[in-house]
């Protein structure tokens, strides 16, 4: 089955005000949610704080600001985003460490932190206006290439996905989801120069924006090789290396600029994670399960269990799609992957595997054509709602779930 035979003969033409008003509404729905289950705060508060001093006093000020700044700010202060935000103030002189989160975030919250403080509230607003954005463009996009039931099918399945909660903290996902959805949505439109520019965002936000060249490439082929003018090339040749063109002088800058180590090292050295062939993580997870000694052992077996499971998940639904969306989704699905389930730690486990799946588009894509019975819609509802409240409190706990 071809892609194109989906949409032949149906009506495609969605226009950007009902896309917005739909996103709004997901965005209204999910912000309450969130926002009630970590209320629990009320009635058990973590019994741990940060280590950093960085992280310690913004804490510190946060818990005691009042019951806004305690109970609706405080408990998005976790993990990833006490580095963003020591980025966003003080640059990455003061932590070298920091250096393996690019900058485009921070100098986003450092932004919109002259209007709103603290900063941890202009974070958050930057994260929820990325979520819109992508949940616009993700309609919009798979509406263009199949249909509007589709397309709204995805963003449910993506929103049931176990660590879907990212999407509205002040973590990068909604920004990198955006930018890619972006690239693919103005690629798709033969913007080239717009595709570029967004890939190179994606790529100051995370490095994996380097892959979203793919796109760009591959769409561009395709495009001009029946007119068998190679001087057509050159329309989107340039833009497709805007991504690693980007990445590689923030690199430049970590390594010659702050008189850093590189970023790939820094997060061997400070953070006992590497890349690596994708089964030492997937046996790894496998046996800490069966009885290996893991010391210290960061992650509960809920969630290595879950995110073995997923990651299969992941496999099973991009072979379903492999032959119904455009080919350029498909190589950038599969790299996207490959990457995800490549990284690991010194322990040889999957690291954050949950959450950086969110960013692999296809495989909700995939759900929703996919997983058309009532009672497994209804199942996956009932898991992916009780998965979400259970790992966004144990986040709020500072336990590491992703």
């Amino acid at each position: 089955m071809n892609y194109r035979s989906i949409i032949e003969g149906k009506d495609v033409d969605i226009t950007l005000k009902k896309a917005i008003k739909f996103a709004i509404f997901i965005f209204i729905g999910i912000r309450i949610f969130t926002s009630l289950v970590l209320l629990i705060g009320i009635f058990q508060s973590p019994s741990v704080s940060p280590n950093e001093e960085y992280a310690q006093a913004v804490d510190y000020k946060l818990l005691n600001g009042g019951f806004i700044s305690h109970h609706l700010l405080e408990p998005w202060f976790r993990w990833d985003t006490t580095h963003y935000l020591e980025i966003a103030e003080e640059g990455y002189s003061a932590e070298s460490y920091n250096t393996v989160w690019p900058p485009f975030y921070p100098f986003l919250i450092k932004l919109v932190s002259f209007i709103f403080k603290p900063p941890i509230l202009a974070a958050i607003i930057v994260s929820n206006i990325f979520f819109i954005a992508a949940t616009v463009l993700f309609y919009l996009f798979v509406t263009k290439i199949l249909n509007e039931d589709i397309a709204k099918n995805s963003i449910f399945y993506l929103l049931l996905f176990p660590t879907s909660f990212f999407l509205m903290a002040p973590y990068t996902e909604p920004l990198f989801l955006a930018f890619t959805l972006g690239v693919f949505y103005a690629s798709h439109q033969k913007k080239w120069l717009l595709a570029g520019v967004l890939s190179g965002l994606a790529a100051l936000t995370r490095v994996q924006g380097v892959f979203l060249i793919i796109p760009i490439l591959v769409d561009g082929y395709l495009f001009y090789r029946p007119s068998g003018s190679k001087t057509n090339y050159l329309k989107f040749l340039p833009a497709s290396l805007i991504a690693p063109f980007a990445y590689g002088l923030y690199c430049l800058h970590v390594r010659f600029g702050i008189r850093s180590e590189w970023p790939w090292v820094t997060l061997n050295t400070n953070w006992g994670q590497h890349f690596s062939f994708p089964w030492e993580g997937i046996w790894g997870n496998l046996t800490a399960l069966f009885g290996r000694n893991v010391s210290p052992d960061y992650t509960l077996s809920v969630v290595k269990i879950l995110s073995l499971l997923t990651m299969f998940l992941s496999v099973y639904f991009l072979l379903r799609i492999s032959k119904i969306v455009p080919i350029s989704i498909i190589i950038y699905a599969w790299l996207s992957l490959g990457l995800v389930i490549s990284k690991v730690d010194d322990q040889s486990l999957m690291i954050s595997t949950m959450r950086y799946l969110l960013m692999v588009f296809p495989i909700f894509i995939s759900q929703a054509i996919f997983i058309t019975k009532k009672i497994y819609k209804i199942l996956y509802f009932a898991f992916g709602v009780s998965i979400n409240i259970v790992f966004l409190v144990l986040n709020y706990w500072w336990i590491w779930v992703a």
